[in-house]
């Protein structure tokens, strides 16, 4: 039963971002930038989250410190 649970957490941890829309990254950690990117992010640019839609992606960027916003 339990490696069952784990099979099913570790596929679900791998599929996820894949089905991703947006993702959020940070430019540049010394000034605090980040943007919604509609690709999977390159090089040069930090994955924070994904997001289904880029009305969830913009609130996150709004809500944590990581980007200049309210608290983590």
């Amino acid at each position: 039963m339990l490696r069952i649970f784990v099979t099913t957490v570790t596929l679900t941890a791998l599929v996820t971002p894949a089905l991703a829309d947006y993702w959020v990254v940070q430019d540049d950690p010394t000034t605090h930038k980040c943007s919604i990117v509609d690709q999977k992010p390159g090089k040069g640019q930090t994955e924070l989250y994904s997001f289904k839609t880029q009305q969830e992606a913009q609130a996150y960027i709004q809500k944590i410190t990581m980007c200049g916003g309210g608290s983590d």
